[in-house]
């Protein structure tokens, strides 16, 4: 398919030995066999390459072959990480926020100047996947147009999560077990702020998947076991499609 055209290889440092022989024998003599088959198939074919590795170490190392590095590294080039590209921030936020939000059928359009400013005084551990992460989920939850900091609020951990409103009281002691602390905060002990927090935010995954199980842990970036346990543990009424 890629023949006349280019193709791309990710994460090329993650590739094995075995198969790292075999994309070499491709690259030096322009052809392949097929599954099954005992005839070599021509390809004319560029070949972009990307990985987050050190590469030129395992080939010291002797986790990547030094003939493949030399073949694949003709014009390198250097990205920075995100942290370093703070300028370049904004403007794939904005990017991010308009892609999700045509997909999900969102009217959501823009972010507020402390969500931007939360944005760039984070150091972004997992590069532009992580941020994607973070806006798919923010775009996912928000309630209004627009996004702001108490939407999206990276944390030490790498992940995502929505901070507690506080514009929000409980009416009765019922009502704060399923809305965040939000004023009352600081009178709860600290696990039940935790659990009010948790009781929240998992229910407005749900309330954005319409009880759509699997969808909502994508959201939240759990796997579905583990939202279901944390269900469980929560006393939240089961239900819903599954979403298998």
């Amino acid at each position: 398919l890629a023949d006349g055209s280019t193709l791309f290889l990710d994460e090329i440092g993650e590739m094995p030995l075995a198969l790292q022989s075999k994309l070499l024998r491709v690259l030096q003599e322009r052809e392949f066999h097929p599954v099954g088959s005992e005839t070599p198939v021509k390809v004319d074919v560029r070949i972009l390459t990307a990985t987050n590795r050190d590469l030129s170490a395992m080939v010291k190392a002797g986790t990547f072959r030094e003939d493949l590095y030399y073949r694949i590294h003709v014009v390198p080039v250097h990205l920075p990480p995100l942290r370093a590209r703070g300028e370049d921030i904004a403007l794939l936020a904005q990017y991010l926020l308009e892609l999700h939000a045509r997909r999900m059928g969102r009217r959501v359009t823009g972010f507020t100047r402390a969500a931007l400013d939360r944005l760039r005084a984070y150091p972004w551990p997992g590069n532009v996947r992580e941020l994607a992460n973070v806006i798919e989920r923010a775009v996912a939850l928000s309630e209004g147009p627009v996004l702001d900091e108490g939407v999206i609020l990276p944390v030490t951990g790498g992940a995502a999560v929505l901070a507690p409103s506080t514009d929000r009281t409980a009416k009765s002691e019922d009502a704060s077990h399923d809305s965040p602390p939000g004023t009352r905060e600081l009178e709860l002990p600290y696990k039940e702020a935790v659990e009010a927090f948790r009781r929240h935010y998992i229910l407005r995954a749900l309330e954005r998947t319409a009880g759509n199980k699997s969808e909502a842990a994508r959201l939240m970036g759990v796997n579905r076991p583990y939202l279901h346990r944390l269900i469980k543990e929560l006393g939240l009424a089961e239900g819903g499609d599954e979403g298998e």
